[in-house]
């Protein structure tokens, strides 16, 4: 039975209610100190011994009595005798019992193999650590509800404790969801999907101190699922359920959540992650996550961690932000709390923030991306060029490295990336029209622009400007990517009959081409069946599947999914970037990557690729 009735809540207030509504009472265990990295306490660690335990040698030299030196001076300096009035002493030495004072090595003078020469008085004390400079038996050297680093290990040791009583961590059952499922490992049929969230659920309760307890793959039965929260609400202390958390014909989640306990809260005004499921059953919390992986893992953020938070009395550090500008227009509906992924580059000194791809479904743009723009309930996005806030989900400054290159997209770039990869540097693709590539370099929102055919006379007036360069990429063939002949008559009487088309981004090369072919042909755009993918491997993989029957790609990626190829026409592939920009280090990275024989090797066997002039300067405009 479907549900039809949703009340939504903004995602503070829902998270503030049901955090009220939780109690713990977690235990306490005590682990060796050695074990405890990353553990947190239960309880004020107190040193059992002082640090250090006995007066210590601050520096290298000699230890003598202080009263001996009151009369040095430098025009009289005072001998002492080595054995009975000085030792020699290293940095962490014990003192001698009759010393009361170190003088420094460099400022001693050595007579022979029995006396120095002291030259100046010392006072009492002076360049000695003395007992509990460092900790004090009895001091607390941790507090309680605090996560133990490597330093703390060191500490604890040093002051002689050994044990240390940390809180228990939480057992949180991970019952993924869904009939459709099968485990990692086995190979899906059709309508089925492996089983994934439950892997990077487990990850993350395991980065917050948790112990992950994985119940298996349920099938959308409500008895069955009924019974595998009652056995996970007895044995852990959270549930978390992936899937059926929506109002489908087979989302049981929230209706076996009642049934058990109570639920606290069924939608949250959120895009993506909008249907969570907040409840409680046996006064132990249970959230019930969406299926699609960007929602499981936000929800898993917003509602989840803190709840680990809680159960320590620990917060586990606040959102990392920082000021961007956009690289691209922002557009979302308004209604729900949007959260945008974004991927960071730093071009002129300045930081940049690029879209990725939309849906709660696509889990690989949240391992690309840097952070998440948080668009308010009411607000309908911004523009190209604005600066806005991005919350981090990486460590600041990961961007550094990252090249971005707009316009034609290519399979090349791929070879490219993986070379530069081997170098530190990451490149960053940004598909987009060629007009809209040019646009994007000149307003310093990417570092340079990939573009294919002829530049138009019009662009290299436009472009005539010494501090600009283009550079010789490579040369390669494109053309009609299929699984089969087009059967009878041609490519073009193939179209008018209904055939399924995969087109490139408006502006691109190909585009361009096609669009061309369409006027020769006397075909009305209108009049055609095609829906628009990013690039050559996105088409290419829709053929394969049969979800389309033809698009324009290259041999290569035609060769990895299959498919028949039909040479159309071939082209060069030019960057264009600023001479300034190719005298950094990662310009002049980038050019010794396209002149290297083991990046032209590289891409000239993949096929459809000719490299003989990559990396030559072709000059300014």
């Amino acid at each position: 039975m479907r549900q039809t009735e949703w009340k939504l809540a903004p995602l503070d207030e829902a998270r503030e209610r049901f955090l009220r509504e939780v109690r713990f009472s977690p235990s306490v265990e005590s682990v060796p100190v050695l074990k405890a990295h990353d553990r947190i306490t239960a309880k004020p660690v107190v040193a059992r011994r002082s640090v250090p335990e006995y007066p210590l040698a601050a520096m290298d030299g000699v230890a003598v009595r202080a009263e001996m030196t009151v009369q040095a001076a430098p025009d009289n300096p005072v001998q002492l005798s080595l054995g009975r009035e000085a030792i020699w002493i290293d940095t962490g030495d014990p003192l001698p019992d009759f010393a009361d004072a170190i003088i420094p090595v460099e400022q001693i003078g050595v007579v022979d193999e029995q006396k120095v020469q002291i030259f100046n008085p010392v006072p009492s004390w002076k360049h000695i650590r003395m007992v509990g400079e460092d900790v004090c038996a009895g001091e607390t050297i941790l507090p309680a509800n605090h996560r133990i680093r490597p330093i703390d290990l060191g500490v604890m040791l040093a002051s002689g404790v050994e044990e240390v009583s940390v809180w228990k961590p939480p057992r949180v059952a991970v019952i993924p969801t869904g009939s459709e499922l099968v485990l990692p490992g086995q190979a899906p049929e059709r309508g089925q999907i492996v089983e994934s969230n439950g892997t990077m659920i487990s990850g993350y309760l395991r980065e917050w101190g948790a112990v992950p307890d994985y119940c298996g793959i349920v099938p959308d039965e409500p008895d069955h699922l009924l019974q595998s929260v009652q056995s996970a609400v007895k044995k852990c202390d959270m549930v978390v359920l992936n899937a059926g958390s929506s109002a489908g014909s087979e989302d049981f989640t929230v209706s076996v959540i009642r049934k058990l306990g109570r639920v606290v809260q069924h939608g949250v005004a959120t895009r993506p992650g909008k249907p969570v499921i907040l409840g409680i059953v046996e006064g132990k919390p249970v959230v019930g996550l969406p299926g699609y992986p960007i929602s499981a893992y936000l929800g898993l953020q917003w509602f989840v961690r803190p709840l680990i938070e809680k159960w320590f009395g620990v917060k586990m550090g606040e959102a990392n932000e920082i000021r961007v500008r956009l690289g691209t227009d922002v557009v979302v509906k308004t209604g729900a709390e949007d959260f945008v992924r974004v991927a960071v580059g730093e071009v002129r000194g300045e930081m940049v923030a690029y879209p990725l791809a939309k849906g709660a479904g696509v889990a690989s743009s949240l391992s690309r991306a840097d952070g998440w723009l948080r668009v308010p309930t009411d607000h309908n996005g911004w523009k190209a060029g604005e600066s806005v806030t991005v919350e981090l989900i990486r460590p600041r400054g990961s961007w550094k490295s990252r090249l971005l290159v707009a316009g034609e997209p290519d399979a090349g770039l791929d070879v490219l990336a993986d070379q530069l990869s081997s170098r530190g540097f990451t490149l960053f693709p940004l598909p987009m029209g060629q007009e809209e590539g040019w646009h994007t370099l000149w307003e310093g929102r990417c570092h340079l622009v990939l573009s294919a055919g002829d530049i138009s006379e019009t662009k290299k007036v436009e472009m005539k400007d010494p501090s600009w360069v283009r550079i010789h990429g490579w040369r390669r063939v494109r053309g009609w990517m299929m699984r089969s002949v087009s059967g009878p008559g041609s490519i073009s009487k193939w179209l008018r009959q209904g055939a399924q088309l995969m087109i490139h981004p408006s502006g691109t090369r190909s585009r361009q081409w096609l669009e061309a072919q369409w006027a020769d042909w006397g075909i009305n755009p209108e009049d055609m069946q095609y829906r628009v993918a990013a690039n050559d491997r996105q088409i290419g993989a829709a053929i394969a599947a049969g979800a389309a029957d033809i698009g324009i790609g290259c041999p290569a990626v035609a060769r990895e999914f299959g498919l028949l190829f039909v040479p159309a026409w071939e082209e060069d592939v030019q960057f264009v970037a600023p001479k300034d920009w190719l005298r950094s280090s990662m310009g002049r990275l980038l050019m010794e990557e396209l002149q290297s024989p083991s990046f032209r090797t590289r891409l000239e066997m993949m096929g459809g690729y000719r490299c003989g002039k990559s990396g030559e300067m072709i000059g300014s405009f």
